[in-house]
C-alpha cells in the first residue's frame, strides 16, 4: 500500500513539476509581441485611422495564414486545449474581424490565454480572455479590435469555436 501511495505521489509531483516548468510566461510573450505594435502607435489615430485599417487588413490576412495551431490555457488541470490549424485559423479570423467587436469598457481581469503558433512552433499571437467571456485582449493589437469588447456576434462565434 505504501508503495502504491509513493508511486501516486511521484506521478503527481512529476505532473505538477512538468506543468510548472513548461507553463508559458504570458507577460513575457505579450511584451515580446508588443514590439510589433510600437510603430503603429507612434502617430495620431484620428489622422491615420483609415489608412491604418487598410494596412491592418493586409497584416491580419498574413497573420491568419501563418497560424498553424493554437493552445488555450487556463482550463482544467493546467493542460492546454489544443486547436488544429483549421480551428486556430478560424479563431484568428474572428479576432481579426472588426464586426466581432463593439466599443466598451475594458478594465477587466483575464483568466484564460490563447496562444497562436506558426508552423515552426513560434508564438505569433496571444489573446487574453476575461472571466465573463465578454472581453478579449490580443497582442499584437489592431485598431479594428476596438479595445476588445466582443459584440454578441463575435462572442457567439468565438466561444462556439472554443467550446466545440
Amino acid at each position: 500500500m505504501k508503495k502504491l501511495i509513493s508511486i501516486i505521489l511521484i506521478i503527481i509531483v512529476v505532473f505538477l513539476s512538468y506543468n510548472y516548468f513548461t507553463y508559458p510566461n504570458f507577460s513575457q510573450i505579450e511584451e515580446d509581441l508588443s514590439k510589433y505594435e510600437a510603430a503603429a502607435n507612434q502617430h495620431n489615430w484620428l489622422e491615420t485611422y483609415n489608412n491604418d485599417v487598410q494596412n491592418e487588413l493586409k497584416i491580419s490576412s498574413e497573420f491568419i495564414n501563418k497560424v498553424d495551431k493554437a493552445k488555450l490555457y487556463g482550463s482544467l488541470y493546467f493542460l492546454p486545449k489544443i486547436f488544429d490549424k483549421q480551428k486556430a485559423q478560424r479563431l484568428a479570423e474572428i479576432i481579426a474581424d472588426s464586426s466581432s467587436y463593439t466599443w466598451g469598457e475594458t478594465t477587466v481581469e483575464y483568466h484564460q490565454h490563447l496562444l497562436f503558433f506558426d508552423e515552426n512552433e513560434d508564438i505569433i499571437g496571444i489573446t487574453k480572455i476575461d472571466k465573463e467571456k465578454e472581453i478579449i485582449n490580443t497582442s499584437p493589437f489592431r485598431r479594428t479590435m476596438k479595445w476588445g469588447k466582443l459584440s454578441k456576434k463575435g462572442q457567439r462565434e468565438f466561444f462556439n469555436e472554443i467550446n466545440n
